[in-house]
């Protein structure tokens, strides 16, 4: 499904170790990157390159725990 959907966007299949966590609209995905050890959180607009937003995935949920503004958030 991932492959189908991103495949025109990224010339190619869905890169390996990037999970979905979190669709903002338009094509703008938050992703974990399992590659890492610590599973930092990139996104990706769509049309746009990889963005590190420099945050693990536990620091990005407690974030959102204490109500965070996750999309305004510099990280």
């Amino acid at each position: 499904m991932l492959d189908s959907y991103w495949e025109p966007v990224l010339d190619g299949p869905w890169p390996e170790k990037l999970v979905p966590i979190c669709h903002w609209g338009c094509g703008h995905e938050s992703l974990i990157d399992c590659s890492t050890i610590e599973g930092q959180i990139v996104d990706f607009p769509e049309g746009s390159d990889l963005r590190p937003k420099g945050v693990t995935f536990a620091r990005w949920m407690e974030d959102w725990v204490n109500g965070v503004e996750l999309w305004e958030c510099p990280h």
